[in-house]
């Protein structure tokens, strides 16, 4: 219970890093835009051996399966007249678009019971970006903005899914 809410708080921090002192990204564009200026944000890219058609199929048939989620977890902290119960809702809201030179992989997460400092786009903060394009025959590109802190084993995974490996789905409750 304890990851979860250090991944929440490693969630805020990234957002609001994000965002500096303007607005929160509101689109996949500007996400990719913001996050190489953000300090808790970074931006990987890696080449793999695999057609662009199976890279973009792999992501239409593992981000749903794998990242449509909701976690709860509730977390204890002290207050000043006793301990404070505080529930956490995370839903996460993948979104895959396809074209004939760019197939795209959003993840956008929505927490339930926190105070919002910025507009929320719908569907959620964005919280990965991965887009991929062939660069040859057998070859493609995959350029993936994300958090630099947290989210291990959700970045694992879109890593892995991009080189064809199968590694399941992240465990979005560490």
């Amino acid at each position: 219970m304890k990851k979860i809410f250090t991944c929440c708080i490693a969630i805020a921090t990234f957002a609001v890093v994000l965002s500096g002192c303007g607005t929160m990204p509101q689109t996949a564009d500007e996400f990719r835009k913001a996050v190489p200026g953000a300090l808790t944000g970074k931006v990987e890219t890696f080449d793999v051996d695999r057609p662009f058609s199976a890279v973009a199929e792999t992501f239409e048939e593992k981000g749903p399966e794998c990242l449509n989620k909701t976690v709860s977890t509730t977390a204890t902290t002290p207050g000043q007249y006793g301990p404070v119960v505080s529930t956490y809702t995370v839903t996460y809201n993948p979104t895959v678009l396809v074209s004939e030179n760019m197939a795209e992989l959003h993840l956008q997460q929505h927490t339930d019971n926190t105070v919002k400092v910025h507009k929320e786009p719908d569907g959620g903060y964005f919280l990965l970006v991965a887009d991929a394009y062939p660069i040859g025959d057998n070859k493609t590109r995959v350029d993936l903005y994300c958090p630099a802190i947290g989210h291990e084993s959700l970045i694992k995974a879109v890593r892995a899914w991009g080189s064809g490996e199968n590694v399941g789905c992240p465990d979005f409750t560490h």
